[in-house]
């Protein structure tokens, strides 16, 4: 049996060296926008119980500042600090040259701008890619959020860590969390 969902909010990572980790079918919210959902894909060596990817696959790009207004997008909602800069990592599978980059987002209280686009540097294969760091202006309830930037796109994770942590996150992603061995880096 796998953790169950997280109870959100998630306490944000406190000390340089913490990931606060989330599996991508754990979303606070999984919102769809234009046809376009994110839904299960079962790739092989995803982590938790499934990935998911960005469908229907059609060639659709959706540029960074238009995100918010036309992607689907995958929620996270974490207790983070004032004035402190945090990095999103997500671990992704780009399946072609047009169906490999999402966008992601830090927004108070409420999914706001996409402020990163990331992509893997090669296709057909699970990678983590940390987008640039983003710096919270008070303490409160922040949403990471992963947009969709070209259909076709698979998410299997992210993770969240202070900016001065530039380590890739430490999971085994072929490993299952369990009840008794939960997922979380400290």
């Amino acid at each position: 049996m796998c953790d169950p969902r997280p109870t959100y909010p998630v306490a944000g990572p406190t000390g340089n060296a913490d990931f606060v980790y989330f599996e991508a079918e754990d979303a606070f919210a999984n919102t769809g926008l234009g046809g376009k959902t994110w839904s299960v894909n079962n790739t092989q060596d995803f982590s938790g119980q499934s990935a998911l990817q960005s469908l229907t696959d059609s060639g659709v790009n959706v540029t960074q500042g238009n995100a918010l207004a036309n992607s689907p997008r995958l929620d996270f909602q974490l207790t983070l600090a004032a004035t402190t800069t945090y990095a999103v990592w997500v671990r992704m599978m780009g399946v072609n040259n047009a169906g490999n980059s999402v966008h992601v987002g830090l927004n108070l209280n409420t999914a706001g701008a996409a402020t990163a686009t990331v992509a893997p540097p090669q296709n057909n294969v699970w990678v983590w890619v940390r987008a640039a760091n983003m710096t919270t202006a008070t303490a409160g309830n922040y949403l990471a959020s992963v947009y969709m930037a070209e259909d076709g796109t698979r998410v299997d994770a992210i993770a969240v860590v202070r900016s001065g942590n530039a380590t890739t996150p430490p999971f085994d992603e072929r490993t299952w969390a369990y009840a008794t061995n939960r997922k979380v880096a400290q």
